[in-house]
């Protein structure tokens, strides 16, 4: 499992961030996210983040419930990194 940031819209139209925990073995594929970072960058959402953070759109596909997109803080690149420091190494004897 991995833990990221989420930024969704609620209802109101505001964004709000949430921490998730994401299963890497649903991970479809990662791309950047610019437009968050032009809405921030503009002051049309207020999160609270730096201006030099990036934001990516992570791909889930589930056998069961189809596929989803969600919005996450981070670059792909370090996201990425995250995912492989995360992955376990089997030890030989």
């Amino acid at each position: 499992m991995l833990k990221l940031f989420r930024i969704q819209q609620d209802t109101t139209g505001a964004y709000r961030l949430s921490e998730i925990f994401v299963n890497v073995g649903n991970i479809f594929f990662i791309t950047e996210n610019l437009e968050i970072k032009s809405k921030i960058n503009e002051g049309k959402i207020q999160l609270g983040i730096n201006p030099a953070a990036g934001f990516s759109d992570i791909y889930l596909a589930n056998s069961i419930n189809g596929s989803k997109t969600i919005t996450v803080v981070g670059q792909p690149d370090i996201i990425e990194t995250k995912i492989n420091s995360n992955k376990r190494q089997l030890l030989r004897d």
